[in-house]
């Protein structure tokens, strides 16, 4: 799988750290649901990962990073692109 795409779709609860086994991930969209909680450590070691759209849900902490710094090349965390 490439892209998961589930914006809007009232998802909730937390997100599940399975979402760093999908390796070849390379757009990841959650945005408008209500997910709660922390982002996923695992997350930052999609290598593959270009998109990551997660604004307007009630997550906490910070956008996690692999021990060599890289993430995505567009995020979009709270109401503007970043990267």
């Amino acid at each position: 799988m490439q892209r998961l795409e589930l914006y809007a779709n009232q998802a909730n609860g937390s997100l599940p750290g399975e979402l760093a086994e999908l390796r070849n991930l390379t757009k990841l969209s959650l945005a408008q649901n209500h997910l709660t909680g922390s982002i996923p450590v695992g997350l930052g070691q999609l290598e593959h990962l270009q998109e990551l759209n997660l604004a307007h849900n009630k997550l906490t902490g910070q956008i996690p990073k692999d021990s060599q710094g890289f993430f995505v090349s567009r995020l979009l965390f709270g109401r503007f692109w970043v990267g």
